[in-house]
């Protein structure tokens, strides 16, 4: 689609961006109507968006196009589940169905937290109702998760844990931060111990 006009209409509410393919050209026409973006996140090469004018209006533009890369996918992810949640209209429960927004899931639920643990503390063996996806903030911690090798994840880096999977994150000499999005099942607890 390349109807400025249509565009601007259609992302004037938009803070991210995701774009998979390069269909739709991202230009300094159409980025001068969208006020409130402040991130572009493209998988592969962007020859379609106009990168010195999205660095003029202070609109990020990251891309994963190299392997063996880091990826922040997961962290931009985070960052845009944040804001959809922040910008969720709310209703109540005693409205009917169809005056709800469709938006709502009452089958699960978006949780963001951070976390703080001290030099060698461990978050201990546990899982989750759901998947999570977290960004480290500060300092460095070991993700072990179950059948899996422990991968070391430094500050600016992300990861995901899929539902159920049994895990811990633990500190080396250091402490680290993390903030984490949970999409979970409504009802249940967040985590669970485990054995």
């Amino acid at each position: 689609m390349q109807d400025i006009d249509l565009l601007a209409e259609r992302l004037r509410e938009t803070d991210a961006l995701v774009l998979i393919r390069e269909r739709t050209e991202i230009r300094a026409p159409l980025l001068h109507r969208l006020d409130r973006l402040r991130l572009i996140s493209q998988r592969s090469v962007y020859p379609h968006i106009d990168v010195d004018a999205c660095t003029r209006l202070g609109v990020i533009v990251s891309s994963s196009q190299h392997p063996g890369t880091p990826s922040y996918a997961a962290a931009e992810l985070t960052w845009g589940l944040v804001l959809a949640a922040m910008l969720s209209p709310s209703y109540s429960v005693s409205d009917p169905p169809e005056a709800r927004p469709r938006t709502r899931n009452s089958r699960a639920v978006f949780l963001f937290m951070g976390a703080s643990f001290p030099a060698g503390g461990a978050a201990g063996r546990h899982t989750h109702p759901g998947a999570e996806t977290g960004y480290v903030l500060e300092g460095e911690l070991e993700l072990i998760i179950d059948g899996q090798p422990p991968v070391k994840i430094k500050a600016g880096e992300s990861y995901q844990i899929p539902e159920g999977a049994v895990h811990d994150a633990k500190a080396g000499d250091k402490p680290f931060k993390v903030l984490g999005v949970y999409v979970v099942k409504a009802g249940e607890p967040l985590a669970k111990p485990a054995p």
